[in-house]
């Protein structure tokens, strides 16, 4: 946990799983951009599928801006050769809970018990929540 705002409460570091995605998620414009450029940067669309509970995880990420759908529009900025996935930044990284919340919640994260509420628009997206079981 990141230290505490007087006004806005426990800043809190967010990683989402949508931020690592493998390669087989990976559309192949994707995968030669990064062959050709290491270290490169790409801006990148990751489309959006809800399972049975209403959660959205990464479907397929593209260079090209979906036609439909729910879709996050972040930066494809690192390539890891030898675990063949990517990070992508959507710019989702930081939020603000209540005063002395921040530690559980973080805690709840670590153990893959928390979730982000975002609302997404035309791509760009905001956390409005951090819930945990």
């Amino acid at each position: 946990m990141d230290p505490t705002d007087a006004f806005r409460g426990d800043y809190i570091q967010v990683n989402l799983e949508a931020e690592t995605v493998p390669e087989s998620r990976l559309d192949r414009s994707v995968i030669e951009y990064f062959a050709r450029h290491k270290g490169g940067e790409l801006t990148v669309y990751a489309l959006l599928k809800k399972d049975e509970a209403g959660i959205c995880h990464v479907k397929t990420v593209s260079a090209e801006k979906p036609r439909g759908g729910i879709y996050l529009k972040g930066k494809a900025y690192e390539w890891e050769d030898d675990e063949q996935k990517v990070y992508i930044d959507y710019h989702l990284d930081k939020f603000f809970v209540p005063q002395h919340s921040g530690k559980e919640i973080e805690q709840a994260a670590t153990k893959g018990r928390a979730a982000a509420v975002v609302k997404i628009y035309r791509g760009r997206a905001v956390i409005t929540n951090l819930v945990t079981e």
